[in-house]
């Protein structure tokens, strides 16, 4: 089963598209069934369509992510380990990633965690289209497509690149595999010095817990 995020994106001036209500499950359902949150599909309008991006996160190590929009799909496949991004099996240039390992303060650390590392991201996705844009930079950060969505069309129609900054934090192992959370930085431009949205994912697992309805 997936789980079915409502969404909502903001009339923009750049790109015009307007909210999508899905299904949601019961709070009492997601309680007896967490691992469901490991599979989460989005609908997004966009002024090309609609688009319905599903994202699996069963294998953290290789992330899946289909968006499909006018009848066609499209597979996104990224590689934390080697940070290395698939566009329906071409590799993608188009995205370039600066591991920065001094930039931080324990003050910054959240509680019980430990930092695990800064990233900095840039992506242009001008030959991808913003739904597929938004769906790749979602499968990276792990912040919902509907924000990326809302974030980058401010400037489509100016600006083409986003950059984000994803600070990784770690925490102690359970359920047999190690939990993490990102605080995620978008920045107006190359020089990383006007933000223009911060988000924080909340703990995920680094792949699949044992017993399967185990949280971080």
């Amino acid at each position: 089963m997936k789980f079915f995020k409502k969404v909502f994106v903001p009339l923009l001036a750049a790109a015009l598209f307007c909210a999508t209500v899905l299904p949601s499950v019961s709070n009492a359902e997601q309680a007896t069934k967490p691992e469901e949150k490991l599979v989460q599909t989005e609908v997004i309008q966009t002024d090309h369509g609609e688009a319905t991006v599903t994202t699996n996160f069963k294998d953290d190590d290789h992330r899946l992510t289909t968006v499909v929009e006018n009848g066609k799909t499209t597979k996104i496949e990224y590689f934390p380990q080697d940070q290395k991004l698939l566009i329906d099996g071409v590799k993608q240039d188009e995205l370039m990633v600066k591991e920065i390992n001094a930039d931080f303060t324990l003050n910054d650390v959240p509680s019980g965690g430990t930092f695990a590392g800064k990233f900095d991201y840039s992506y242009n996705w001008v030959n991808v289209g913003i739904s597929i844009g938004a769906g790749v930079i979602s499968t990276i950060t792990k912040v919902p497509v509907s924000s990326i969505l809302a974030l980058i069309s401010i400037s489509a129609g100016m600006n083409t690149v986003a950059y984000f900054t994803v600070y990784q934090y770690s925490y102690p192992r359970t359920c047999g595999v190690i939990p993490y959370a990102h605080h995620v930085i978008f920045y107006e431009s190359a020089s990383r010095t006007k933000v223009t949205g911060v988000f924080d994912t909340g703990k995920f697992f680094s792949s699949q817990p044992s017993p399967i309805g185990c949280t971080p």
